[in-house]
């Protein structure tokens, strides 16, 4: 497919203003153009690339190291199309067994108005201290601003 000069240029200055916008924020700007290539044309995004992403800047980033996880998310409890008008909320709580949970939900409109939650999947440590939910939470705001601003 060949391209003009001004698609071209066009192509060169979105990706220079992601690139930027992904290093102010701390974001590995190699690793979200390549995100941003792979959401165009109608290219179809799933949870368990989502996890895939989130999980690995995470990890690049440092963000599970005051965090004593017992484990990451993982693949979701049931795959489904992501869309860019979804929400991510991640919410630390204590779960129904030991220690602090970090759920991650989509939240979307599905019909008529009705909103619907979905769960994705979650992180755990066994810490239950308040400092631990403090890293939790820390973790989740940090995941709801990647996730939020991926698509």
């Amino acid at each position: 497919m060949v391209c003009s000069a001004n698609e071209e240029e066009l192509k060169r200055a979105i990706e220079n203003r992601i690139r930027e916008s992904a290093s102010k924020n701390g974001i590995d700007p190699d690793e979200r153009w390549k995100w941003y290539l792979r959401t165009q044309n109608g290219k179809s995004v799933m949870a368990s690339d989502v996890v895939e992403y989130l999980t690995a800047e995470a990890k690049r980033q440092g963000w599970y190291d005051d965090c004593a996880l017992d484990y990451e998310a993982s693949r979701p409890f049931e795959d489904f199309l992501v869309t860019e008008d979804m929400q991510h909320v991640f919410i630390p709580n204590f779960g129904g067994s030991e220690g602090i949970y970090l759920d991650w939900e989509c939240i979307f409109e599905y019909d008529n108005g009705v909103w619907r939650r979905h769960r994705v999947s979650c992180w755990k440590t066994l810490e239950t201290s308040a400092k631990a939910m403090a890293a939790m939470g820390r973790l989740g705001g940090r995941l709801t601003y990647l996730a939020n601003t991926i698509l």
